[in-house]
């Protein structure tokens, strides 16, 4: 006899209730989804999907020891959906539980599917087995040459085992290999950007120009190495003879360009054109620091209100901070800084620190969003045209969180944060003296960009303590200043920016 569906749940389908779940995750509405799907689930507790569903409304909620009891009891019901499978691994990673037995498991069930591998190799990595992890990649690499996103992957997992200009060396020959596959041209650029390897990049740019042919990648790529290189007169005619292209990227880069060039009213206007479209956080920062060196009087409403940056002293809500210190030394695992990040000279811990099933990490993350509402609940009124102050949200939620360790000489250069609305350092752990020479030395530093010589030095600079955290919007320049060694540790997150902003 054929199974009959479930009765409707409060006038809504099975099917309903999953659609409206699922549009709950892109309005933050996924408390009153939740009480619509336990309903479903009271009704129809086989099945997997809204177990599975359920899983993910609490893993959109940070809440990752729950969203995993659903996923394995989603897998229960569903054991051989490589989807579900995928969830409870990616769920046990996100959580700091050993995950690779069960990417390897969502491997079996979907051989093929790239997430699945990458799960696999951040699992890896998370239990100390980079070379593992490498050989992984390198026998899929082998397997499919233009899987751009598993160079991507390689190239990042080999830079911060410390491998440094090797860390091309699977990627180089499949680009060369494969000179029309333009994805494997743009990795391998841009990662040589990254790395700060300019003239390599022009060396490559050349050489996939005359083996693919014409392209914008290829132009904005040559025009912003001839510019990072200081050849300000090249980079000029380079960007003349591209046009004005409607690039987000190419605008940026013409922008960056035309600050070194102390052309700063011609830089505001640039990047003015791009504040009402996609990509318009990368523009800001820059549009502050042409407003500075012009000394237009904008600048003070975009960052001069003292109240947008923020300092609160959480010690007493974090736990022992030298208890939290030891639990974060665990977690730095990689030897070298990240390819793409401000990092110089220390490591970064991999994947979503408040994502982890660990009471000490919950504790600091209540602590730390205990302090993000207080800081919210004093910002100037709500203004439109603000990229801070347009939003305000009714729950703190974080895009990215993780914590840095800096030693030797370690600093952050001067850079801005594009997925967050606020952004943060909380001080954990300092050496009894950060430089002698420097009485501000690890401190931190807001609104200067060394990059531009022309720009106004930090507005405001941050003495760091251990249990004090700092609040700024993710648009302004930070940065720190170098230590004179021993040990600076920090934790750090992005809030979320809400869906209406």
């Amino acid at each position: 006899m054929e199974r009959q569906k479930p009765p409707p749940i409060s006038g809504l389908s099975t099917d309903n209730v999953l659609r409206q779940a699922i549009a709950a995750q892109s309005t933050w509405t996924e408390r009153d989804a939740k009480v619509l799907v336990a309903s479903a689930i009271r009704a129809n507790p086989e099945d997997a999907r809204l177990h599975q569903m359920m899983g993910a409304l609490e893993r959109a909620l940070d809440e990752t020891e729950k969203a995993l009891g659903h996923f394995e009891q989603a897998a229960a019901l569903a054991p051989e959906n490589s989807h579900i499978a995928y969830a409870v691994a990616q769920t046990r990673l996100d959580g700091g539980r050993e995950a690779v037995e069960d990417f390897q498991r969502a491997l079996s069930l979907e051989p093929g599917n790239q997430q699945s591998r990458l799960g696999l190799v951040s699992a890896l990595l998370a239990c100390g087995s980079s070379a593992e992890a490498d050989k992984y990649l390198d026998h899929w690499l082998i397997a499919n040459p233009a899987w751009a996103e598993g160079h991507a992957a390689q190239i990042r997992l080999r830079w911060q085992a410390g491998e440094g200009k090797s860390s091309w060396r699977t990627l180089t020959p499949a680009a060369m290999n494969r000179p029309k596959d333009l994805a494997l041209w743009r990795e391998l650029i841009l990662g040589l950007m990254h790395a700060k390897q300019f003239e390599t990049a022009l060396s490559v740019i050349a050489r996939g120009r005359a083996a693919y042919g014409q392209d914008l990648l290829f132009d904005s790529s040559e025009a912003g190495c001839l510019d990072e290189l200081g050849d300000l007169a090249a980079a000029e005619a380079r960007f003349m003879s591209i046009g004005r292209a409607a690039d987000a990227g190419l605008a940026l880069r013409f922008t960056r360009h035309l600050l070194r060039a102390n052309r700063p009213q011609d830089a505001a206007a640039v990047a003015q054109a791009w504040v009402d479209q996609p990509g318009a956080t990368h523009f800001w920062p820059y549009i502050a620091t042409a407003w500075r060196i012009s000394g237009d009087p904008r600048w003070n409403w975009l960052e001069g209100d003292e109240r947008l940056v923020g300092e609160y002293d959480i010690s007493d809500q974090i736990g022992p901070i030298g208890e939290l210190a030891a639990h974060l030394r665990s977690l730095h695992t990689s030897v070298h800084q990240p390819l793409e990040q401000s990092l110089r000279g220390g490591t970064q811990t991999n994947g979503r620190l408040f994502s982890r099933i660990d009471p000490i990490l919950r504790k600091l993350r209540d602590g730390i969003a205990s302090a993000v509402a207080r800081h919210a609940a004093q910002l100037p009124p709500f203004d439109p045209a603000h990229p801070t102050l347009r939003t305000r949200p009714q729950e703190i939620r974080f895009s990215g969180s993780w914590s840095v360790r800096l030693t030797g000489q370690g600093y952050h250069a001067a850079h801005m944060h594009p997925m967050g609305w606020y952004s943060s350092a909380l001080y954990i752990a300092l050496p009894g003296d950060m430089n002698r020479n420097d009485p501000h030395a690890g401190w931190l530093s807001l609104g200067d960009q060394p990059e531009f010589s022309e720009c106004p030095p930090a507005f405001r600079l941050i003495k760091p303590k251990p249990g004090t955290l700092a609040l700024f919007p993710s648009t302004m320049w930070h940065g720190t200043r170098p230590i004179g060694g021993g040990e600076r540790m920090t934790v750090a997150f992005d809030v979320a920016v809400p869906p209406d902003a």
